[in-house]
């Protein structure tokens, strides 16, 4: 399915939230490639304003702003931003874009979800039997994938930070919908993200840190393996 059908489904999606936005066909004369985020430069430029940004709303010396948690934060973030737009396409729809990296833009924000955009929208109409493996296929695969590997490279993060980050990101995007957990399940049971945690009674719980409790005040996140340990 082309077109109208996935800009609809992710028109759709963007009601639930910022996060679930994807701006359609954006002026590439004032976005970015989404390629970009796969260069190290880029990346590290991105996370110093994260601990810039946090550093003001915390009032912490930039030295005590440990610059992996803050690569991590940055990670979850973007990830977020590939994976509840799907989800909630998926939901909502049955149907899941595909997000490829050429045809992806960004741009830079102080805060709040990155802005993300795709240029001529396609994707395939799913069943519930089917959304899960289609996730992985046309977003994970094609987008997150590079991105978690550039991550890992630039930064040194553990693969199991971050394919926990996507996880947690997947859970975390059911949750705001106030649906979609049955998909979300079956998402983080499958391929890069089997094993990065489990679903109870409260919800999902990692396997893995995201890092963020080294952040001065930082705390822990709801699904957080510390909360177990």
């Amino acid at each position: 399915m082309i077109g109208a059908t996935t800009g609809a489904a992710l028109e759709r999606a963007a009601q639930a939230g910022p996060y679930f936005a994807i701006t359609l066909d954006p002026d590439e004369l004032v976005w970015r490639p989404f390629a970009e985020l796969l260069d190290p430069a880029v990346l590290a430029e991105n996370v110093a304003q994260v601990r810039r940004v946090l550093q003001e709303r915390t009032g912490v010396p930039m030295a005590n702003l440990d610059l992996r948690a803050c690569a991590s934060i940055h990670a979850l973030g973007l990830v977020s931003r590939l994976l509840a737009p799907a989800l909630g396409a998926a939901t909502f729809a049955s149907h899941v874009p595909t997000f490829r990296i050429e045809h992806l833009w960004w741009q830079r924000v102080a805060g709040g979800p990155v802005p993300v955009g795709v240029t001529s929208p396609y994707g395939s109409d799913v069943t519930e039997d089917t959304a899960a493996e289609t996730i992985h296929a046309q977003v994970v695969e094609t987008a997150v994938v590079p991105l978690i590997t550039a991550f890992e490279q630039t930064f040194s993060l553990s693969p199991l930070v971050l394919w926990g980050n996507v996880a947690s990101s997947v859970a975390g995007a059911a949750t705001m919908l106030g649906r979609g957990t049955a998909l979300a399940e079956r998402v983080t049971a499958a391929g890069r993200l089997s094993g990065m945690g489990a679903w109870t009674a409260r919800g999902f719980a990692r396997h893995n840190c995201c890092l963020f409790y080294k952040i001065p005040g930082g705390g822990t996140c709801g699904d957080c393996v510390l909360l177990r340990s």
